[in-house]
């Protein structure tokens, strides 16, 4: 199972602690693309969806220039992935609804 999101999104800090200090909330649109590889046991099979992107977390900027982000976001982008099972005398179909929530940690610099 591969799935490959692409998002744009608007974040509201609110940083009483300083610049880039505090926590955010955003929400934007994504893009949502699942596929399932062909294997043994399952054909392959592809579904995208768009929809809405909640996102928030916490964000921390160093006097170094280092920013650590940790943040969760939910995509409502929902996709009903059809699918066939490989059987030795006949294959059998298959669906699933799928959604996709990630937590994220990142550590950058800014130049």
């Amino acid at each position: 199972l591969e799935t490959t999101v692409m998002s744009i999104s608007y974040n509201y800090s609110f940083n009483n602690q300083g610049i880039r200090r505090g926590f955010y909330l955003g929400a934007g649109l994504s893009s949502v693309k699942t596929e399932i590889v062909d294997n043994i046991l399952i054909t392959q099979a592809s579904e995208s969806g768009t929809g809405l992107l909640l996102r928030g977390g916490y964000e921390y900027q160093t006097d170094n220039n280092l920013l650590l982000d940790i943040g969760f976001n939910m995509h409502t982008a929902e996709q009903d992935l059809k699918y066939d099972y490989k059987g030795k005398y006949e294959d059998i179909e298959g669906s699933t609804t799928t959604s996709l929530s990630n937590f994220g940690i990142s550590l950058s610099y800014i130049f």
